[in-house]
Parts: C-alpha cells; sequence; structure tokens
C-alpha cells in the first residue's frame, strides 16, 4: 500500500478507528468496540471474522476501494502512528480509540508474533529481537513515537487513549469508558455478556477473532497461537536486569517518564 494513497484516503466524521502499535491489544479493542457500535451483536460477532467486520486500513485485502466503499459507521483499525493517518482526520475528527501497552510484553509479544509470521522470515532469538526493536527496526517502529504520538492527542475530543493494563485491571470499567465515549448506551446485562464474550479464554477460542484463517492461507505458521498468552508480566520470562534498564532508560528519555505498568495487580 503507497503512503501517499494513505495520506488520501477520504476520512468521515462518524468512522472509529482503533489505533495501535502491534501487539498492544488491538484486537481485544476491536471487539469491544464492535460490539458497542452494533448493538451487542454476538451472532454476527460469532460468525463474520473480525477482518471482514473491522478491517485493516493498511493491510492489501480487504484494500482501500473495499474500505472506502463501506456503509456508514465504518470501524477501521490501523497500526500506524497519527502522523501517518490520512489528513483529513484533523478535519473530518473521526473517533480514534488508541491503545498502548507496556513495552517489556510488546517485545515479547511481537517476538512471537514475527516468528510465526511466514513473510516476515525473522528467524533471531530475543536478545536480537530486542535489539532490533531498540534500534527501531521492527515493523511500525519507532514504539517509542508512535506512543507519543498516541499520548500527545489524549487531550482531544474525539481521542481515547486506553492502556492494555487498564483493560486487564477493569475490564468492565473500560467498556463503560469506551462506551461513553462512542456515546453508546448499554445495559448492565450486555455490559457482563461483553466483558465475558471479550475474555482471553474466549477469544482465543473465537474463530472469528483468533485469525487462525491466517494459518489457512499460508501467512501464518502453525509454531504459536496468534493470541498467544493474554496476560501482563510474561517479560519476566525473557527480560535480563539489563535489558530492563536499557529499555526503562529509553522509555524516559522518548517519553518523558515511565508511566506503564508492568505487573499484574492482586485485584486484576
Amino acid at each position: 500500500m503507497s503512503m501517499p494513497r494513505l495520506e488520501e484516503f477520504a476520512i468521515r466524521s462518524d468512522d472509529v478507528f482503533v489505533v495501535s502499535f502491534p501487539k498492544s491489544g488491538t484486537t481485544w479493542v476491536q471487539e469491544i468496540v464492535y460490539l458497542l457500535m452494533n448493538n451487542a451483536d454476538f451472532t454476527s460477532a460469532s460468525e463474520r471474522t473480525i477482518e471482514d467486520r473491522f478491517p485493516f486500513l493498511e493491510y492489501p485485502c480487504p484494500g482501500l476501494e473495499e474500505v472506502n466503499n463501506m456503509k456508514s459507521p465504518r470501524l477501521i483499525k490501523t497500526h500506524l502512528p497519527f502522523s501517518l493517518l490520512s489528513r483529513q482526520v484533523n478535519d473530518k475528527k473521526p473517533k480514534i480509540v488508541y491503545i498502548a501497552r507496556n513495552p517489556r510484553d510488546v517485545t515479547v509479544s511481537y517476538f512471537h508474533f514475527c516468528k510465526t509470521i511466514i513473510f516476515l522470515s525473522f528467524r533471531g532469538d530475543f536478545n536480537h529481537f530486542y535489539n532490533k526493536f531498540l534500534k527501531d527496526e521492527v515493523p511500525y517502529a519507532p514504539w517509542f513515537e508512535h506512543v507519543k504520538e498516541g499520548t500527545d492527542h489524549d487531550d482531544m475530543e474525539n481521542v481515547f487513549f486506553i492502556t492494555y493494563e487498564e483493560l486487564h485491571k477493569d475490564i468492565i470499567g473500560s467498556i463503560k469508558k469506551i462506551a461513553r465515549f462512542l456515546q453508546k448506551d448499554i445495559s448492565e446485562e450486555n455490559l457482563l455478556r461483553i466483558a465475558a464474550f471479550c475474555s482471553f479464554k474466549n477469544m482465543k477460542n473465537n474463530k472469528t477473532s483468533n485469525y487462525s484463517w491466517l494459518e489457512e492461507t499460508g501467512l501464518k505458521g502453525k509454531e504459536e497461537a496468534f493470541m498467544r498468552k493474554g496476560k501482563m508480566g510474561d517479560w519476566r520470562n525473557f527480560y535480563s536486569s539489563e535489558m530492563c534498564i536499557r529499555m526503562d532508560k529509553m522509555v524516559h528519555e522518548k517519553l518523558g517518564g515511565n508511566q506503564f505498568v508492568y505487573e499484574p495487580s492482586d485485584d486484576s
């Protein structure tokens, strides 16, 4: 997909975007947003893939032409940072939900993803991937700039910023906040049903949201699932003390502080 075409992509004021760096909880938020925008239509969410219901803007399939022809309100996913979104975003002011995740868990999850996606052909170990991440040599890098652009836009009325860790700590409260941002009323019953439907266990086993079709198309190997663990703190199995120090130093220098939560709370 050429950047000029993406920069000129026609935005509608009633579009809803989910924006993130890869492996930050994107699919999780997509499913929540879809159900809120479609009156908790669990049938559709169980029968149509998330790619069909919530297309990936810069991916060749379904492509910009099909996204252009979608009925409003369109739900669109992208891993592009704010600076690379269509120039019309500032004028049309579509609703944008931006999700960020702590960089230690992002690197671990992204490492496993890059190993299993065939066309990425990554064959190194985690130490190799970690160093490439810090050097901005992985797809959609630099992570630091991506997230900084997300936080810098947080005060705009059409942008809602949330973290993966917030969702883990309080899924019910997070869904309520997203619903308010989208101006969608939700009953207590549907709130609980959406939380249950969007649990990691359910989404991992849901063929319409677990990207199992990538194996059928030959884009993904079968070594690991697209949704691997869905938890906080897996970085502990991969990070050395030196890696933590280097990453924290980068976060402090580039984001003005270390504002991320790295461990689940006792009540999450």
